[in-house]
């Protein structure tokens, strides 16, 4: 008989909580260090030049603070379960970055496993952020490894986690880390096979 995720999580890491997530806290601050600020910058300035380009005005889009608004309402919320899987979107922000798709669109995609979606013990969905690519969207593979991955029937929380675990195949790398670094799906899909079989049992 499977065990309940209270128990389970208590088994593995007994030093977090069951999930309960408050969407509406502040968003969490990150120390984005200067690599990755000179790249963010660069971003923005390409984009509102090429905005300018085409005719477009701060003035247009509600103003500068909408704007800062905007993309500030797409960063991850700061959650318990931050040290074990990292910060989590909302619904709302992962349409926003998907591409300003519907809800009903999210929830297709939670239906059919093509998102990591974790539902929280008051009932909110949260999506982890280490399955996003800044500028990308969904990290190419993880919609497919994923889908295979929650087949076993275990608890997705604990699969999640299991998604950025350090692995020994993988030379200390998670999963998402060697989809990040652009290894072949099918290269490892049989340690996701694997690993499902593993938590069916």
């Amino acid at each position: 008989m499977k065990k309940t995720v209270e128990n389970l999580e208590a088994d593995l890491y007994p030093e977090i909580e069951p999930p309960v997530l408050e969407v509406a806290e502040p968003v969490v601050a990150y120390d984005f260090g200067s690599e990755p600020s000179s790249a963010l910058i660069s971003l923005l300035a390409e984009r509102l030049a090429d905005f300018e380009r085409s005719g477009g005005s701060f003035s247009r889009l509600g103003g500068v603070e909408a704007v800062a608004e905007r993309m500030m309402s797409t960063l991850p919320r700061s959650s318990p379960w931050n040290e074990a899987l990292g910060p989590f979107h909302t619904t709302a922000q992962v349409a926003r970055i998907l591409g300003d798709v519907s809800r009903q669109a999210i929830a297709a995609r939670r239906a059919n496993d093509s998102l990591v979606a974790l539902r929280t013990a008051d009932a909110h969905w949260v999506y982890p952020a280490f399955q996003f690519d800044l500028g990308r969207g969904l990290i190419p593979g993880v919609a497919e490894l994923w889908s295979e991955l929650v087949r076993s029937g275990e608890e997705r929380w604990t699969l999640a986690r299991w998604f950025v675990s350090a692995l020994e195949a993988l030379d200390g790398r998670s999963l998402v880390d060697a989809l990040r670094d652009g290894e072949p799906i099918e290269a490892l899909r049989p340690l996701v096979r694997e690993a499902a079989q593993r938590f069916a049992v």
